[in-house]
């Protein structure tokens, strides 16, 4: 009797805990819309700026993993509450890990019980560096990017050419008199459009 009543205790503790609906959920791989929308970028490309004294900078994306599908653990101790997807573009240096110049990461989590889902961007260009969240409207920065501030223009020119959905993202060099980049202009289906540089103000405008 004893044994019958131990039992049935462990089968209705296995069954209120919630184990029983563990189970392998299909994720997609990386198929995220807003971001490619944003930094239209392909492994292999080159970034080309140039300033007004005819002087160039250049930027190689030689480093791109986004992630392939998976299966996920739903309703499972330690599983997942949802579908996560990312990507990440750098350029790296020799040993192929640290970002040299340039890198940005995107990760996306979808919710398994809802369409809701949350996103972080991270964004380092020479030195510069902002997090935030992407919208297909604008980039919300987080307030860990201490010291810089952020404005958006429907359409904004640099130089001769005239972007449309520009962020614009400014370190107060009244404060900051950090030497290289203040000010980074993030432009929708051109991504990283130009920046300025400190001191001097020089602007380098994308090619």
């Amino acid at each position: 009797m004893k044994r019958f009543l131990l039992i049935a205790f462990l089968l209705s503790l296995f069954q209120s805990c919630g184990i029983c609906d563990c189970k392998k959920v299909a994720c997609p791989a990386f198929s995220d819309t807003v971001f490619p929308a944003w930094f239209p970028y392909t492994k292999g490309q080159t970034l080309i700026f140039k300033n007004a004294s005819q002087q160039t900078d250049t930027i190689l994306i030689n480093y791109l993993n986004k992630n392939e599908a998976y299966e996920a653990q739903k309703g499972c101790y330690g599983g997942s509450s949802g579908c996560e997807q990312y990507i990440n573009l750098r350029q790296v240096d020799s040993t192929g890990m640290q970002p040299e110049r340039f890198g940005i990461s995107f990760n996306k989590q979808t919710a398994f019980t809802s369409n809701a889902f949350s996103n972080h961007l991270q964004i380092f260009v020479r030195g510069f560096s902002i997090t935030g969240s992407l919208s297909s409207d604008s980039i919300l920065q987080d307030n860990s990017s201490i010291g810089i501030s952020t404005k958006y223009h429907p359409s904004l020119q640099l130089g001769v050419q005239t972007y449309t959905a520009v962020q614009v993202f400014n370190t107060d060099t009244a404060l900051v008199k950090n030497t290289g980049i203040y000010k980074l202009y993030i432009s929708k289906n051109a991504g990283i459009a130009g920046y300025e540089t400190y001191p001097g103000g020089v602007l380098w405008v994308l090619q």
